[in-house]
């Protein structure tokens, strides 16, 4: 009995000493774990400072096109003014070629160079808002249609605006009237660089004439914000 309980003493002593080289190896490979797990918190750490400064970064680029947007905007709406203003110089500056096939010996005059428009105004027969309407036409040519017994004296007016949209053909009828109704002949004229298909007719069927001149477009800011707006989407995402 003694000899068996030897043996199996023997047995377990070796067992235990096999239990603690595994847990030895056990301690070593949790140990080794740990490290890695250190070291990968450490990577997740760098990463997450790396992404928190592309996020500030990409934010930042975000809110630098939102001011480009804003600024060209800006920009947009003063070429347009400034477009528009040098459409109308040219307009006035080169009327006898514009308008030449129009009117001959054409003049630039003011509503007030008019007799009788100035005669109505001044007795009261044309109204003060009718009066200014006609004054804010952009150009108004006095000259003669026709050759030999049939020519007639006539009045070209005139509304200027590089894209020309329907309110332009809205005063220009409005304006011609009221000139009509004092006994001028007038030829309605929208004066521009572009129309649409369907305007461009419905002007023609209110016998308004469309002289167009596509040169005189500036460079069109507004397809820059146009360009802009996928990095802005892109942001957004």
């Amino acid at each position: 009995d003694i000899q068996a309980l030897r043996e199996i003493v023997q047995q377990n002593s070796a067992d235990i000493r096999q239990n603690s080289a595994d847990i030895q190896a056990l301690r070593e490979i949790v140990q080794q774990n740990t490290e890695d797990i250190r070291e990968l918190k450490e990577v997740v750490r760098q990463n997450s400072d790396d992404i928190q400064r592309n996020g500030i970064a990409i934010a930042q680029l975000g809110d630098a096109v939102d001011k480009l947007v804003i600024v060209v905007t800006k920009l947009d709406g003063r070429l347009g003014s400034a477009e528009g203003f040098l459409a109308e110089m040219r307009w006035i500056d080169k009327f006898p070629s514009r308008f030449g096939r129009l009117v001959s010996r054409g003049r630039r005059v003011l509503p007030d160079d008019l007799d009788a428009f100035y005669t109505a105004f001044d007795q009261g027969t044309l109204s003060d808002d009718d009066a200014n309407a006609v004054r804010e036409l952009d150009i108004i040519i006095q000259g003669v249609q026709g050759k030999g017994d049939s020519k007639v004296p006539v009045l070209i007016a005139v509304e200027v605006s590089i894209r020309i949209e329907v309110y332009d053909l809205l005063r220009v009828l409005e304006r011609s009237a009221i000139l009509q109704r004092l006994g001028y002949h007038v030829v309605p004229v929208l004066a521009g660089a572009i129309i649409g298909d369907e305007l461009n007719a419905q002007a023609q069927a209110n016998g308004v004439e469309v002289l167009l001149k596509p040169g005189d477009i500036l460079y069109p800011v507004s397809d820059m914000i146009r360009d802009l707006e996928p990095y802005r989407a892109s942001q957004d995402a």
